[in-house]
């Protein structure tokens, strides 16, 4: 009796590390580059963003995390999740291209 209470024993804990590693594999790695993936590929759906406005960019990627003033009526707006990075160049509102794009 005591044997078979240990082997449950056993069995349980093992069951419930592999679980825990299971879901901290995917808090680090699997999650971030999910996030990362699904960024590029909403941008890569808006084909060429020179040309097109703040506006129309925000519908497809959503909002900026981010943006800085670059000179007069010239912004950089930045998206970016964990692992990648995407900052357009815009005159007033309208993008004047990709400033840089990071995919760490």
């Amino acid at each position: 009796m005591l044997e078979l209470l240990g082997i449950l024993m056993l069995f349980f804990s093992t069951f419930l590390m592999g679980g825990c590693i299971l879901i901290g594999w995917w808090i680090v790695w699997g999650r971030p580059a999910a996030d990362a993936r699904e960024l590029r590929r909403k941008f890569v759906s808006l084909g060429t963003v020179a040309g097109k406005r703040l506006a129309q960019i925000e519908q497809v990627v959503g909002k900026p995390k981010g943006w800085t003033t670059i000179g007069q009526n010239r912004f950089h707006y930045r998206w970016s999740t964990q692992t990648y990075s995407v900052t357009l160049t815009f005159q007033g509102d309208v993008c004047e291209g990709i400033s840089s794009e990071i995919l760490a």
